[in-house]
């Protein structure tokens, strides 16, 4: 039975009636999930300027200061807002900030970095250098790595000890001025510090054409809870992108570049993944 006009015009409006209130619901339930996003804790890691030097030791007989010693690698790190502070090597702090409208609670943090594969590469790039220099790791003993060298002397820094962290929370800036801070690795600032001395050798001998490689970024996954028991996972890339270097001086900042972010909801006790 065909329909008649004013069927078809009422039928035409019901139709344009319901895909209007669809519309409507949408656009509510968006805004809604836009609102809720913004009350979420958010963790970033700012751009910080680093200057890295040689670390100065003062050698005394009786008391008196007879010679000042240089170390020739640049593992003294500090930030425009933090200078370094006497002669404290393989220490550097970078601040972590919430740029979200909510607390951050019990921040779990994890470094990672492929020391044994970096530590290869250094010691052939020594080795075709003919440089005095020699890397020992052990990853079987706390991922002990050490430096051997006529020239320069160090700890043995503790990698596997250093790879994990934990904050108890991180409020956003309105409600705390004073960001956390993150100690990197004195593993990784060693390493970096061996690469660019090396280089700058490679260099004076012409040969940096041939023995420059690229350095792997330092990963960082930090994992939070909101105050409604949600679970957040974000991960960075952290880079130092230098400006200059010499053989004892590395000018730069560390940029950090998020890779990934996940939230994890409960919903009637189980997890899911939004």
């Amino acid at each position: 039975m065909a329909m008649t006009a004013d069927q078809i015009i009422a039928t035409t409006a019901s139709a344009g009636t319901c895909l209007s209130a669809l519309a409507t619901f949408l656009t509510v339930k968006e805004v809604a999930r836009q609102r809720r996003q913004s009350y979420l804790p958010d963790l970033a890691v700012p751009q910080v300027r680093v200057t890295c030097t040689p670390e100065a030791r003062e050698k005394t007989r009786d008391g008196n200061v007879t010679e000042t010693l240089k170390n020739p690698l640049a593992t003294v790190w500090a930030t425009e807002d933090s200078p370094a502070v006497g002669t404290i090597s393989y220490r550097l702090s970078i601040p972590i900030v919430n740029v979200g409208l909510a607390a951050a609670i019990d921040v779990t943090l994890e470094w990672d970095y492929p020391v044994d594969e970096t530590v290869k590469l250094l010691n052939d790039l020594a080795e075709r250098l003919e440089a005095p220099f020699h890397l020992n790791y052990d990853d079987k003993f706390f991922g002990a790595l050490s430096l051997r060298s006529q020239v320069a002397s160090g700890p043995t820094l503790m990698w596997r000890n250093t790879r994990h962290g934990r904050i108890d929370y991180v409020l956003p800036p309105s409600t705390h001025s004073q960001p956390c801070q993150l100690n990197l690795p004195g593993t990784y600032i060693l390493l970096v510090a061996v690469f660019y001395h090396l280089q700058s050798e490679a260099g004076s001998k012409n040969l940096q054409d041939d023995t420059w490689f690229d350095l792997p970024n330092l990963a960082l996954e930090l994992s939070f809870r909101d105050i409604a028991n949600g679970m957040h996972k974000t991960s960075y890339e952290i880079a130092l992108d230098v400006s200059s270097f010499t053989s004892d001086e590395i000018s730069g900042a560390l940029t950090a570049h998020k890779k990934q972010s996940s939230k994890r909801r409960k919903w009637f006790g189980v997890g899911i993944k939004q």
